[in-house]
């Protein structure tokens, strides 16, 4: 592909768009494109790019390397913000490919883990080769996610986001198609070019309007505004379990997490 960094400002994204395909692919191979500011803020650029852009009709997220779609967030770079007394991450740009209003497809090669596997998630379709592996291995590094816009249960049979979320497993791409996460397996990142653009070409056939309005309609049934206050299930969620994840966020065992991985060593949970 000749895609450039003009879009995105950053060599850790690139962005290609091609007959009204816009491609946001993640650059770090070397990072199993882990999710660092660049790369945050890189997503965010060229998912807000294709968003907006009229000649633009599918916008499709795949990482480079072959290794990994994305490996989630960068532990090493949250060790060091740790060390630096709780930096603040550098996210100039909060659009998500969920915020994206053209339809999105995740072209995952690898490991999509999670933070890598929720922007799958955020996509409304997903395309995995063989090789590719699923999970959300939070608990494992002292973190919890769920309840949010793009974790498993929003997307999976109960039991099976549970055995992901509880256990922060894996599973393979067989697995997620089986039930129903990923649209389709294809044996190598070739075929993978292939049916996204196969499927590209399929959305590409209807009215852009029409495709348009479908997505925001199915967008608010996954997070229906509750009346009379309008207020949202999530928020509700957010407020009910506002104290625990802060709680959660302050623990040594979240610090401990991110550094046991950086000092390649198992975590030495203490609970607080």
């Amino acid at each position: 592909m000749a895609a450039t960094s003009e879009v995105t400002q950053t060599e850790a994204v690139l962005y290609e768009k091609k007959d009204h395909v816009a491609w946001v692919i993640m650059n770090r191979p070397d990072a199993m494109n882990a999710k660092n500011d660049d790369l945050v803020n890189g997503v965010a650029r060229g998912m807000r790019a294709a968003s907006e852009d009229p000649d633009v009709y599918v916008a499709i997220l795949i990482g480079e390397g072959g290794r990994a779609f994305s490996a989630g967030n960068d532990l090493r770079a949250q060790t060091q913000r740790d060390s630096a007394g709780g930096a603040p991450r550098q996210v100039r740009d909060s659009f998500r490919p969920y915020d994206c209003t053209k339809p999105t497809i995740a072209a995952v090669d690898g490991f999509a883990l999670g933070g890598g596997m929720q922007w799958a998630s955020q996509c409304d379709i997903r395309v995995a080769t063989e090789r590719s592996q699923f999970g959300q291995p939070e608990p494992r590094w002292g973190l919890a996610v769920a309840a949010l816009i793009d974790t498993p249960e929003r997307y999976m049979p109960w039991g099976e986001a549970s055995y992901l979320l509880l256990t922060g497993t894996r599973i393979s791409a067989k697995r997620a198609y089986d039930v129903g996460y990923v649209q389709s397996v294809v044996p190598d990142r070739a075929a993978l070019i292939t049916e996204v653009e196969r499927i590209a070409n399929e959305v590409k056939l209807c009215a852009p309007l029409s495709v348009r309005l479908l997505k925001r309609t199915m967008r608010y049934e996954l997070d229906l505004p509750l009346p009379p206050q309008g207020q949202k299930a999530l928020e509700i969620i957010s407020g009910l379990t506002k104290d625990e994840r802060e709680a959660v966020g302050k623990s040594e065992d979240r610090a401990e997490g991110p550094k046991a991985f950086s000092e390649k060593r198992p975590p030495q949970w203490k609970m607080r």
